[in-house]
């Protein structure tokens, strides 16, 4: 009889879960997030550091507490995050809040994020004494290799700065350089909003700062985009330029490619066909030392070892390569970074 109670308690006994601390008892609720390792073991085969990563939710508890759930401020304002300790705080940028729905868009930044293991990190909410949301927050999720990040999200008038980069770099650009008539049309996006370009619309940023010169042996581009139908003219999604030379991450209707090009410069790198038109694809360009990628759907689709162009841009383009608009866009344009490191 005492070796069969030995042998249950051996097998029936587990010891109790040990919880990461309380971030601070103002608040009063938390959701625990947990990335498998499933998730991200085929993205690198390293260690990712400063990585953004989207929490994109509903949840009845994130309602605001006057739509029957537990957060505090209908402005979603009590919502913070911290590492998997519970404690630290991390920096996020909520791209969208729905106090009646609890449906929440919000980039977190994880320091650390192996590529074996799980990794947890904390949601809380519930503190009617919150602090409003700093711009900080927002700025410190994009890591210093960020030079432009558009959520694209806003309903735009042609208002200066009305379209936000994320970072601290002050990129915020304007619908129609100005133009109402010019001024893209906010729509559904592959994440938050998105911007409808009808073939007569842009977004600028002239004298803007922190971009990779052109010749940059380090940089990237990427956006996602949808089109009705692929092109039969050319088309541009991003522009870097200085009004004399460039990169447009564009459509061609003479070759039916989709790639990038240089400022009256000529082909750079091009898939030999765009992807199916209709649905959401994910399109990255990376200049590497000598080596320029293509990626769509996270897939290479080409490669190449053409020079790029020398000079510095100042300007920033999102649906036309000038402010008439010329070659300019048919579809919408969702999440576009810009960055001054060649992404793996």
């Amino acid at each position: 009889l005492i070796i069969t109670l030995m042998i249950s308690y051996l097998f029936f006994y587990h010891p109790p879960k040990v919880e990461a601390a309380w971030y601070n008892t103002s608040w009063s609720y938390r959701n625990q997030f947990t990335i498998n390792d499933s998730k991200d073991s085929t993205i690198s085969g390293t260690t990712l550091t400063n990585y953004p990563v989207l929490v994109y939710i509903t949840d009845p508890n994130l309602e605001s507490v006057s739509n029957g759930g537990y957060v505090s401020f209908t402005s979603g304002q009590d919502i913070v995050f911290t590492a998997s300790n519970g404690t630290t705080l991390l920096n996020y940028e909520i791209a969208s809040y729905t106090p009646t729905t609890g449906a929440i868009q919000a980039w977190v930044n994880i320091a650390s994020l192996p590529h074996t293991g799980t990794n947890i990190f904390f949601m809380y909410y519930g503190n009617s004494s919150a602090p409003a949301n700093t711009t900080g927050n927002a700025q410190g999720t994009w890591n210093s290799n960020f030079d432009a990040v558009f959520r694209l999200e806003q309903s735009g008038n042609g208002t200066a700065g009305e379209y936000t980069d994320s970072t601290s770099h002050g990129n915020s650009m304007q619908g129609g350089g100005g133009t109402s008539g010019k001024v893209p049309t906010l729509a559904t996006g592959q994440m938050t909003g998105g911007q409808l370009f009808s073939g007569g619309q842009l977004t600028v940023k002239t004298s803007a700062t922190s971009l990779p010169t052109n010749s940059s042996t380090s940089q990237t581009f990427s956006t996602w985009y949808e089109v009705p139908v692929n092109p039969s003219s050319n088309e541009n999604l991003v522009v870097l330029t200085n009004g004399s030379d460039g990169n447009q991450l564009r459509f061609s209707s003479g070759s039916n490619t989709i790639g990038m090009y240089q400022w009256g410069g000529g082909l750079t790198l091009a898939a030999s066909s765009p992807p199916a038109a209709g649905s959401w694809h994910y399109l990255t360009w990376t200049h590497s030392s000598t080596t320029n990628t293509l990626y769509i759907d996270g897939a290479s689709a080409a490669t190449s070892t053409t020079a790029l162009q020398t000079g510095t841009p100042n300007e920033i383009f999102l649906g036309s390569y000038d402010t008439v608009p010329d070659e300019p866009f048919i579809g919408t344009l969702d999440e576009t970074e810009i960055l001054s490191t060649a992404e793996s």
